[in-house]
């Protein structure tokens, strides 16, 4: 299951996710060495690709702990070890249009060992509400 996120429009976009090797474990920052991010639109056209691979790291954006806070919103005790924030202004200079659907795609390099490993997130723009 993908997870959806619904986020007003202009709104950063908070993905994280619980990323387990085949047996199981969590993956770490070690198991990848870059990542490219496409960000693709409702109608399926890809509006954003990373100009180049970006390099892993420990937190960037796998951790080589489980985390537990509030970014993961109390799913469960175990926690994320991935997590990236997209921001709007990044899309708003391509082609982002508000109210509509979005789905990042952030695909790690995990080698011989690993192959690709895709973290894809939904996000949801929800159009502001005028305040009185």
């Amino acid at each position: 299951m993908i997870p959806t996120t619904h986020l007003p429009d202009g709104h950063d976009a908070t993905h994280v996710a619980r990323l387990p090797r085949p047996d199981g474990t969590p993956h770490v920052s070690t198991d990848f060495t870059t990542y490219v991010l496409t960000v693709y639109d409702d109608e399926g056209e890809a509006i954003y690709q990373s100009p180049s691979p970006v390099t892993v790291s420990s937190g960037v954006p796998i951790f080589d702990t489980l985390q537990v806070d509030g970014n993961w919103g109390g799913r469960d005790t175990k926690g994320y070890n991935f997590l990236n924030v997209l921001k709007m202004s990044l899309l708003l200079t391509n082609y982002y249009r508000g109210g509509r659907t979005y789905k990042a795609d952030y695909a790690l390099d995990g080698g011989a060992t690993y192959g690709t490993v895709h973290a894809r997130f939904i996000d949801v723009n929800v159009p502001f509400a005028p305040t009185t």
